[in-house]
Parts: structure tokens; sequence; C-alpha cells
């Protein structure tokens, strides 16, 4: 009995150590700084709405994490919207961009979908392999993808690269068209289901520097 009461008592000491006052430090890349930042609609490789998932979902984490930024999503002519999809980045393009749409940053990302693995969806035991893929063309299939996600951000006054990174994942995709050819569109018709597993991981990876740090408060001497 009493090894338990000792037991209970380092738990209890460790709960309250854990729990001691925590700060919020500014985070890595501060987008208060920018009086406005623009976000690209992020390109990528392979057909579907992918991309434009991954553009949403990074929007909505850099607005949660840095609530005082002032951060819009651009609505790109189809000249510069190719341009950004082909990575033809220049000074030129960036500080043009900048001048147009009045953002003293920019966001511009890319997904590259490296490996598909269809997966024939049958019931009961959900989506497995298929050695073959010609009684696929034209079906509903899910798929293991392989997939990168890249972000950099852009002063548009000099059109430099302020910041930038990438992370690769592999994780299941539950809805896409398999066409003639092997051909896979990632069309989802709930791209939030669909894309979940593999864009949310990589979104969260890329904006790790943009996420405030969270760190215990040290106290001095004379609080104590």
């Amino acid at each position: 009995m009493n090894r338990f009461i000792i037991i209970l008592m380092v738990i209890a000491i460790l709960l309250v150590s854990s729990c001691g006052p925590k700060v919020m430090l500014p985070p890595k890349i501060d987008l208060t700084k920018y009086q406005s930042v623009g976000v690209a609609g992020f390109s990528c490789n392979a057909e579907g709405n992918m991309d434009e998932y991954a553009t949403h979902r990074f929007i909505d984490l850099i607005r949660w994490y840095q609530k005082k930024a002032y951060i819009i999503e651009l609505d790109l002519d189809q000249d510069t919207l190719d341009s950004l999809k082909q990575e033809r980045f220049s000074t030129e393009l960036i500080r043009k961009i900048g001048s147009k749409y009045k953002i003293d940053a920019l966001f511009t990302g890319h997904v590259q979908v490296e490996e598909v693995q269809p997966l024939l969806i049958t019931y009961p035991g959900g989506p497995r392999p298929v050695s073959g893929t010609n009684n696929l063309v034209g079906r509903r299939i899910a798929a293991t993808v392989k997939a990168s996600l890249a972000t950099r951000l852009w002063d548009t006054q000099s059109g430099g690269t302020i910041w930038m990174t990438s992370k690769t994942d592999e994780n299941m995709v539950d809805q896409a068209t398999y066409l003639a050819g092997g051909k896979i569109i990632f069309d989802a018709r709930d791209p939030r289901k669909a894309f979940w597993e593999l864009v949310n991981p990589l979104v969260k990876f890329v904006t790790i520097d943009l996420k405030p740090i969270e760190e215990e408060k040290k106290e001095s001497i004379e609080q104590r």
C-alpha cells in the first residue's frame, strides 16, 4: 500500500512540474512584420484537385498559427499561374506579382507526385494491391502515393528567397480515377477525405517554422 502511495505521489509531482507556466515565442518566420502576404495556388505534376486542397490546407494552418498576419489567396492571371506551375521563377516575375497585388511577400508551393501504387477497392477487406491494371480503366480507385511538398517565401521587393523547405511522405489516397495508359487523375469528390492522410502531414511539416514556439517560462530566484 505504501509503495502504491509513493508511486501516486511521484506521478503527481511529475504532472505538476510539467504544467509550469508557458510562454509563446514568435515563430521562426514571423509574417506579422509584412503588411500583407500573398499565397499563390500551389502547382502539382499530377492532374486533379490535390494542388487546390494543399493550397487551402496551407492557408488554413498559417492563418491559424499567425492570426494577426494579413494573408490573402491570390487570384492570378493565367499567364502568371502557368509560369509558377512550370516553376519559371524570376526576380522580375516576383516583383511584378508584388506590385500588382500590393503584397510584401509571396508563398509558392509545388506538390510532386513521385510513385503511385493503384489499389482496388473491395469490400469486405478494403483497398488491396492489384497485379494487373487493364480492368481498372475508368474505375474509381484508391492508391498508395509517395509525394513531396516544397514551399518557398519570396520577398516581392527584391524578388529573392526569404525561406524555403520541403517534405516527402507516403500514404493512401482513397479517391482517384484510373485512365487508359496508366494515367491516374486525383479528382476527389471530397478532397479533405481523400487527401487528408497524404497532404496534411506534408503541410504540417512545411509550416513548422511558421508556428509560434511554446516554451516553459523561466522563473527567477526571487519569484520562487
